[in-house]
């Protein structure tokens, strides 16, 4: 056993690292024995009970559950043989952990099995924060470690702090080409970038957004976003910042704002809460003088390849950031969309005549159920729920 208690943050990481290794297999014998010395400790017996609550998405999407095999790896992990009764461990926390591995193994095993049998394309099952490098490698990301990013040379080009990306600016004026990252946020998850030039940027769930690793001298400030995601850029008045996506570019110098552009929805916006922003149709090159240039409190909205304006209430597309669900006459089948990113679910409205329904509601901590039973106030349909699918009849 090797003795890191002296240093209270590496001591406290590198149990991280092992809970981590733990799930995928890959201790070393030495790791084991750390591990197993680990969880003599009750603290530590609680924060990895904490650690596998935390990860059940990852744990369910890094690979197949298996209730049998989760259960033989927590009596390897905790020392004792197959047939040997547990005496130097806790067995009522043994038991604890055990059911929580094995309930995960169930309900997405169970899920996974019975959409397979039924051949259905099993939905959602991508529950991880992926990290694009520049030279096209997948880094996943895990909302409770903090870590050092390092480019395919090695070379350090950012940190994570939990959800949070940070990217340093450092050395700029050395490099002669732009190179880029990708992050991607699921279903059920948020997250956040500090730009190397300092903006600060906050991902929704469901969105991407494609960066400069480094923004250049050279070059104006442009990065690429499929999804919906709010921008506290930075001012620097001789590079403008640009969010290009499919249909509508927003350009600004410096200012707070929200854009919304998901692929698989006819909804294209940007809405301005401080500054001032330049709209324009994708398909065009910046041109100061077509450019639509709109005020705080409102909304530029893309339709039928036309730029419409409309004063608007700002936290209905802001209210996301901070975990709220913010409805204002919103048309249904858009409500149902958000709720599916929100909660990580798909969900199957077979009552289409309650699409052009609109709808006002204001949600925080409530469960999707208790969402749905609100709408049921408002006009009557009924619900099922099975697994990660929801279906809406009349």
């Amino acid at each position: 056993m090797r003795k890191h208690t002296n240093n209270h943050h590496f001591f406290k990481t590198y149990m991280y690292n092992l809970y981590d290794k733990f799930l995928s297999d890959s201790l070393t014998p030495e790791e084991e024995e750390d591990l197993q010395f680990f969880l003599k400790d009750k603290k530590n017996k609680k924060a990895f009970e904490a650690y596998l609550r935390d990860l059940r998405d990852t744990y369910a999407a890094l690979q197949e559950p298996s209730s049998i095999q989760a259960y033989h790896k927590i009596k390897t992990v905790l020392g004792r043989p197959e047939n040997q009764p547990a005496k130097s461990f806790n067995i009522n926390w043994f038991k604890l952990v055990a059911i929580v591995l094995i309930s995960l193994s169930i309900s997405y095993g169970g899920y996974y099995i019975a959409t397979k049998q039924s051949e259905t394309p099993v939905i959602n099952t991508d529950h991880l924060i992926t990290l694009e490098l520049e030279d096209g490698s997948i880094k996943t990301l895990n909302e409770i470690n903090s870590e050092t990013i390092t480019n395919s040379k090695g070379k350090k080009v950012g940190a994570q702090k939990q959800n949070l990306l940070l990217y340093s600016n450092e050395g700029h004026h050395e490099e002669e080409k732009l190179v880029y990252n990708k992050l991607t946020i699921p279903y059920g998850k948020k997250f956040q970038i500090v730009l190397s030039d300092g903006t600060h940027v906050f991902l929704n769930a469901g969105s991407s957004l494609r960066y400069p690793v480094k923004f250049l001298d050279k070059f104006n400030r442009d990065v690429y976003l499929d999804g919906e995601a709010f921008f506290e850029v930075k001012k620097d008045a001789a590079h403008p910042f640009t969010v290009i996506t499919e249909k509508m570019n927003t350009r600004v110098l410096g200012t707070k704002f929200n854009v919304s552009s998901y692929k698989n929805e006819d909804n294209t916006s940007s809405v301005l809460v401080s500054g001032a922003i330049d709209v324009y149709n994708a398909s065009e090159n910046y041109n100061p003088n077509k450019t639509i240039r709109i005020k705080p409190g409102q909304r530029a909205h893309f339709q039928e390849n036309n730029i419409n304006v409309e004063q608007v209430n700002i936290l209905k597309y802001t209210a996301w950031t901070e975990g709220k669900l913010f409805f204002v006459e919103d048309r249904f089948d858009l409500i149902l969309k958000k709720l599916e990113r929100h909660f990580n679910v798909s969900i199957n409205n077979t009552y289409t005549a309650l699409n052009k329904e609109f709808l006002t509601g204001t949600f925080e901590t409530e469960s999707l159920s208790q969402i749905l039973k609100t709408f049921q106030t408002y006009m009557p349909f009924n619900y099922t729920i099975k697994g990660t699918t929801i279906t809406i009849t009349k």
